[in-house]
């Protein structure tokens, strides 16, 4: 009786957080993205994918069904979709936008293997979602100087958000959420480890001013078939 009090209690508990923080996870960078105007390191395919995820994580919820994935999943899709919205109008960068048609296949596939055989693969797919959102933001985050566009509260709201979700797979012996724990917090690690580097200037080489000028010369022939040295000019 004890067990089951504590197994149930960690349950909800870990299903509350998920609630509050599928909210929180896309308000800091909205709220960045508003304000300074600037999205620069953002990758707008990203948090596109991040939509797209949370509206698999609902459907997924929904056919287990699990309330407190489905309470999540819900209230968390519309503040994804006004973030890619504002990431699109701050003019985040737009490389590699086939990836949300990609992983909209993926998904289309995954439902249809699901619903047509006995193989079971939502779990381990929907589970690996987040990767379709911080594998491409962690690519851009280290592939550019300038990250100021990048809300580091987000992404420490990501890397909580994986570790309630860990622990509610746990608990709740949900596997999707287990997997999705994993990636989303040592995914939020690798960004928040390149933010903590802070802006790259662009390196541009400087000649000292003790360095001799090289001056270019050319041979002329005079008339007496001499041969002399002169600079052009």
């Amino acid at each position: 009786m004890l067990e089951w009090v504590v197994s149930s209690l960690a349950v909800h508990t870990f299903g509350v957080g998920t609630v509050v923080l599928a909210v929180a996870v896309s308000v800091p960078q909205y709220l960045h993205l508003r304000r300074g105007g600037t999205a620069a390191g953002v990758s707008l395919p990203a948090v596109l994918n991040s939509a797209i995820s949370f509206f698999a994580w609902t459907v997924y919820a929904l056919c287990i069904p699990d309330g407190w994935l489905i309470a999540s999943s819900a209230v968390g899709l519309p503040f994804a979709a006004i973030t890619v919205y504002a990431a699109w109008k701050a003019g985040a960068a737009r490389e590699r936008m086939w990836l949300p048609t990609v992983w909209s296949a993926v998904l289309l596939g995954t439902a249809v293997v699901d619903l047509t055989t006995e193989r079971h693969v939502a779990e381990l797919v929907v589970g690996a979602s987040i990767g379709w959102f911080v594998i491409p933001a962690i690519v851009k985050a280290w592939t550019s100087r300038d990250v100021s566009g990048i809300a580091a509260g987000s992404w420490w709201v990501q890397a909580l958000e994986g570790g309630l979700f860990l622990g509610y797979g746990v608990a709740g012996d949900v596997y999707a959420s287990v997997v999705y724990g994993v990636v989303a917090v040592t995914g939020s690690g690798v960004v928040l480890g390149r933010l903590a580097l802070g802006h790259r200037p662009l390196r541009v080489p400087r000649h000292r001013a003790d360095t001799p000028r090289i001056v270019p010369q050319r041979h002329v022939r005079s008339r007496a078939g001499l041969v002399r040295l002169t600079t052009p000019g």
